[in-house]
């Protein structure tokens, strides 16, 4: 009974909006056989066309890099302190022959530009063939360490019940 409600709240709200987008067409037959309105595919995954290797815009783009010889790494994240950008700068000032770019904006871009190294850059926030070209351009794509927290959460509330 409590399903029927929130199944009927959820469809009423997104019968209010513009659209609701599904990432495939199964999905959205599926909203769409339960009642819901102007439901559209938004797709899912990279653009391919856009985003590739061989871009032309690469050349260009690579200078963005700070000067050297090293490995371009890109780093594209969202700069706020639960990203852990400091462990980047850490990194950054240990191998002094790497070249980092960091892509992005947030909260942490006075702090992480005051840390970091020369052989560390802040682009700021790109956005369509920008981006597309420091991705072309980059060597390495340099992605942030998961946490584990779930797995440490789960384990706790399982010895509380022993």
């Amino acid at each position: 009974m409590l399903a029927s409600v929130v199944r009927r709240v959820e469809r009423d709200f997104h019968n209010r909006c513009a659209a609701t987008y599904a990432p495939t067409e199964l999905v959205a037959g599926e909203l769409r056989r339960r009642g819901f309105e102007r439901v559209s595919v938004s797709g899912r995954g990279v653009d391919t066309v856009r985003f590739r290797p061989d871009r032309p815009g690469a050349v260009a783009a690579r200078a963005r890099w700070p000067e050297g010889d090293g490995p371009r790494i890109l780093c594209v994240a969202r700069l706020a302190r639960e990203k852990r950008l400091d462990r980047l700068v850490d990194l950054a000032l240990r191998e002094p022959g790497m070249r980092v770019l960091l892509v992005g904006d947030g909260p942490c871009r006075e702090q992480l530009a005051g840390a970091a190294p020369p052989n560390l850059g802040l682009a700021g926030a790109l956005e369509g063939d920008e981006l597309a070209d420091v991705y072309s351009a980059a060597d390495v794509f340099g992605l942030r360490p998961r946490r584990r927290r779930g797995a440490r959460r789960w384990r706790r509330r399982a010895d509380r019940r022993r």
